[in-house]
């Protein structure tokens, strides 16, 4: 039996793919065009949508990213490269929690 790459999306988690189409373009100044017209478009999506119920992230990736850059000089360290972790962030639509 073959192992999904990916856990499947909950039943209550809405998925946009108001841009999937924009990015599959392939000339970039149509991509361009494309993204900013969908993203207009999911922009009023969302704000028709209400107002955020909840937010949780998920921790995505750990990237070394160079010491020198990420403090801007601020702090010198002896490790060459500070390990950042990115986060993905998703939310809930509907009635505010009280």
């Amino acid at each position: 039996m073959k192992k999904a790459p990916f856990a499947p999306i909950p039943e209550h988690f809405t998925r946009m793919t108001d841009l999937d189409e924009a990015w599959r373009e392939r000339s970039s100044g149509v991509r361009l065009e494309r993204v900013r017209a969908g993203a207009r478009k999911l922009r009023e999506r969302l704000l028709t949508t209400g107002p955020v119920q909840c937010v949780r992230t998920y921790f995505n990736a750990t990237i070394p990213y160079p010491t020198k850059y990420a403090f801007a000089g601020a702090a010198r360290s002896p490790a060459p490269l500070v390990p950042p972790r990115d986060r993905l962030g998703s939310s809930a639509g509907g009635e505010p929690l009280t």
